[in-house]
């Protein structure tokens, strides 16, 4: 009895632990994310405070929830795409096999088989037409982005057919079976990791990112204090404007925001503006 106490004892003393690391990473990749996101703005907060920490790791939680979707969508695209996979994997088999006979050799090609698209996987299916319809509406609106998903959910294909030729069988023995379960759940990360090395819409994800904690606004009407709206009407060439329509790139964050205003980006300190609408 006192043996299970002590066990419970260092379990319990355990979690405070986890959750302090766990509090130290989020905080450190939500820096990282807001870094790379003022790097693309042009635009690095000044008066950050002990308070903003939670921030980062609200940055860091959306922008999992954001990547995760994507690698989710890709995945299952990727699934769907199975009947068109295996056709694909026949012809390089015996274009395969008629070289090895053109050069005489006796060995034989490992054959592995995607699995069949069944009855099971109707809402893997489901989610990989949605995938698909994205993917064919971003070859109109950007090439780059249209390139970076067709690519990312081919890899994903590719590490998917590997994972699937890793599975267990009953003549395994014990270390076969954790060696292979080891080697899976590398794929397991290589996979969640393609659509961010390979795919061209990081961009896009970050800004989903910024949007979902208010960081970022497409759509706002800002109005000024009347000492800067003096400013900002002699750039904007504009004579007596009181409210302006504006994307806000930066807010939240220290002691100024970034507001966009047409072309014409302005830094602008939070006590100078006040928000009439934001979406």
């Amino acid at each position: 009895m006192s043996s299970n106490y002590q066990n419970l004892e260092k379990q319990l003393e355990i979690i405070p632990k986890i959750l302090k690391v766990a509090l130290q990473l989020g905080i450190g990749v939500g820096a990282l994310i807001i870094i790379i996101y003022s790097g693309k703005v042009g635009y690095y907060p000044s008066g950050l405070t002990i308070g903003d920490g939670l921030l980062f790791i609200a940055v860091a939680l959306s922008f999992g929830l954001s990547y995760s979707i994507v690698v989710l969508v890709l995945f299952c695209t990727a699934v769907l795409l199975t009947p068109f996979w295996r056709v694909g994997q026949f012809a390089v088999l015996e274009i395969y096999k008629l070289w090895l006979k053109i050069k005489r050799s006796t060995r034989q090609p490992e054959e592995f088989k995607f699995p069949p698209l069944t009855s099971d996987s109707l809402g893997i299916a489901f989610i990989g037409f949605i995938g698909l319809y994205f993917i064919f509406l971003s070859y109109n609106n950007d090439p780059e982005v249209f390139l970076g998903l067709a690519s990312s959910v081919f890899l994903i294909a590719i590490c998917y057919l590997f994972y699937n030729s890793l599975n267990t069988s009953e003549d395994d023995t014990e270390s076969q079976k954790k060696s292979k379960k080891k080697v899976q759940l590398i794929f397991v990360f290589v996979i969640y990791l393609i659509p961010i090395a390979i795919g061209k819409f990081q961009g896009n994800v970050l800004d989903q990112t910024m949007r979902l904690i208010g960081v970022r606004s497409d759509t706002a009407i800002v109005q000024f204090d009347k000492d800067y709206q003096l400013f900002v009407n002699e750039i904007l060439k504009e004579k007596s404007q009181k409210t302006y329509e504006a994307r806000i790139l930066y807010s939240g964050l220290g002691s100024s925001s970034v507001l966009q205003i047409g072309d014409k980006r302005f830094v602008v300190p939070n006590t100078k503006y006040s928000l009439a609408f934001s979406k």
